[in-house]
């Protein structure tokens, strides 16, 4: 090798160092960066990791917040229920009162009604009384009749001619209903004149 080459050589080894110095700078500036790439993905990595336990305790006391509103919910529909089943039990009890109470006013009026001898369709309607009568005819003794026709246009007059009877026994308010009954024959009317006396 002459003095050329061994120049070349030398060139080369210096050239090469300088490289090796700048890859080694570059190397390092590069190991750096990769070191602080590295550190911001760990720092990453911690915060995702934070975050992820943040997120598992917000969705844990979610859970909770809904499990114990939905038993709330559970407590408040079940009270709701309660009190529409209450109500309707009132409500029915309301209703047997009242009929119980328009009963025993009708009783009470009927008693009262009947003492002055009235007879009230509430009792007894004059349709069901003439039907009980119509049927009742061939019970009546020979030869008599009652006071009016037997038909639906006289059923008014059953109840204002009839006579009452009323008894109370054992609880139980029991009417006697008597109606007047004339003879079949022929009966004579006679108009009397009054003639004034001297």
């Amino acid at each position: 090798m002459d003095d050329d080459d061994a120049n070349y050589y030398n060139e080369q080894i210096k050239l090469f160092e300088q490289n090796s110095e700048v890859m080694n700078t570059l190397l390092k500036q590069q190991l750096s960066t990769v070191r602080s790439s590295l550190g911001d993905v760990k720092n990453t990595l911690e915060d995702d990791e934070y975050n992820e336990n943040l997120l598992k305790e917000g969705v844990s006391n979610v859970t909770e917040y809904m499990n114990t509103l939905k038993l709330e919910t559970n407590e408040k529909m079940n009270l709701f229920i309660a009190k529409i089943e209450v109500e309707g039990h009132i409500l029915r009890v309301n209703n047997a009162m009242s009929t119980l109470q328009r009963n025993l006013n009708l009783l009470i009026y009927s008693v009262i009604n009947a003492q002055k001898g009235m007879l009230k369709p509430q009792i007894i309607s004059p349709v069901t009384l003439m039907e009980a009568l119509i049927k009742s005819v061939s019970a009546f003794p020979k030869y008599t009749a009652l006071t009016f026709p037997l038909s639906k246009d006289s059923e008014h007059l059953a109840l204002r001619l009839c006579d009452l009877q009323v008894y109370i026994k054992n609880g139980i308010l029991g009417y006697v209903i008597q109606l007047s009954l004339v003879n079949r024959g022929n009966i004579n009317i006679y108009r009397l004149i009054t003639i004034p006396v001297p």
